[in-house]
């Protein structure tokens, strides 16, 4: 049997930019329950306070793992009366397969081991220990004396801890060969019931333009997608020429009541399976910062024979804690001057 400081569930942003930290002082293990690189459907638009951090501790994004247009000028919301409010970011649009395969090797050259298509199955503590069952080639158990979860929403550790679950909805976005009069550089989010139940998108990746929607089922985000296509159509000279690909996932539900979890016993909880989410499914930088602080609170640590398990979750706490209030005035702004997304988000949960 194996045995590590630290086992890493989940290979995304949280994961390697913790694992990337840690990996120089302690022994540590990131697991992926997918082969890599592996595609997950997003935006992949990053935020100028996502771009800073990778920046800092990873260095220059790649050209290789970008996505044209490479830099983003930030949302537009269309409210219900189809009125645009801009809210500009100096962004870059990045491709997430390979932007994540990047942020996993630079995790992989500062120490980390890395196993892919290795799925946790269960997770168990003692007094002493953490050991974490894995089913890949075969089924084999991992020591260690702390568990980073950062599998995201559909991830098993919240289930396996007997965690609270979380309420989720799901996105359902289709890539088309199109054309369309509106600024490539922008990210658009409409907020109106007959597109959405949470809110609808037009953005572009390379050569393809991506129309999204959510729902609480696949069925009615389906739905709503082909009423959001047939406005485009109408009122934005959208013109498709042929259909690329679809993509479904899912995203928490984080309102009204934001449920952050950070720690259940010994496993730690960072990104979108902790409850970081911003409006509009924003979670990368979220998944990045809070990455961060769990490893900046673990080596603070001299020593993981006498480690405090107490002190870690006070020190990962208080790095939050401003970067959660900021996440909750983000979503008490969008209640307070766009009340009808809320009001629509809360009746979709029912």
């Amino acid at each position: 049997m194996d045995s590590y400081d630290i086992v890493i569930i989940g290979a995304g942003p949280a994961g390697s930019m913790a694992a990337y930290n840690l990996a120089r002082k302690f022994k540590v293990l990131m697991l992926e329950a997918h082969k890599v690189p592996r595609n997950k459907s997003c935006s992949g638009v990053l935020i100028k306070k996502a771009v800073d951090l990778i920046n800092k501790n990873f260095g220059h994004i790649p050209d290789d793992v970008k996505s044209r247009p490479y830099t983003t000028n930030g949302i537009t919301i269309v409210n219900e009366a189809m009125v645009a409010q801009d809210f500009c970011d100096n962004g870059v649009n990045v491709l997430r397969d390979r932007f994540d395969y990047w942020l996993m090797q630079k995790a992989v050259e500062a120490g980390t081991e890395i196993k892919d298509n290795s799925r946790v199955v269960n997770i168990s503590e003692n007094e002493n220990k953490v050991t974490v069952t894995i089913k890949g080639d075969k089924v084999y158990d991992v020591d260690a004396k702390i568990v980073l979860a950062c599998d995201g929403v559909n991830g098993v550790s919240r289930r396996l801890t007997n965690s609270p679950q979380q309420d989720k909805v799901v996105t359902y976005q289709k890539f088309y060969h199109a054309v369309a009069s509106f600024d490539t550089s922008k990210f658009y989010a409409y907020i109106a019931k007959d597109f959405s139940q949470y809110d609808a998108w037009i953005n572009t990746k390379n050569d393809c333009i991506i129309v999204g929607t959510i729902a609480k089922k696949l069925t009615t985000a389906k739905s709503l997608h082909q009423s959001f296509i047939e406005y485009l159509t109408t009122h934005k000279e959208f013109k498709i020429l042929n259909e690329v690909k679809e993509e479904t996932w899912c995203i928490p539900l984080v309102i009204p009541d934001f449920p952050i979890l950070l720690r259940k016993k010994r496993v730690f909880f960072a990104g979108e399976v902790a409850g970081l989410l911003n409006p509009f499914g924003e979670g990368i930088s979220l998944a990045l910062f809070s990455g961060l602080c769990f490893a900046e609170a673990c080596l603070k640590q001299n020593s993981f024979k006498l480690c405090d398990w107490t002190e870690i979750e006070y020190n990962y706490t208080s790095s939050m804690k401003n970067e959660i209030e900021y996440m909750k005035r983000q979503w008490l702004f969008l209640k307070k001057f766009y009340p009808y997304f809320w009001n629509n988000v809360l009746q979709s949960n029912q």
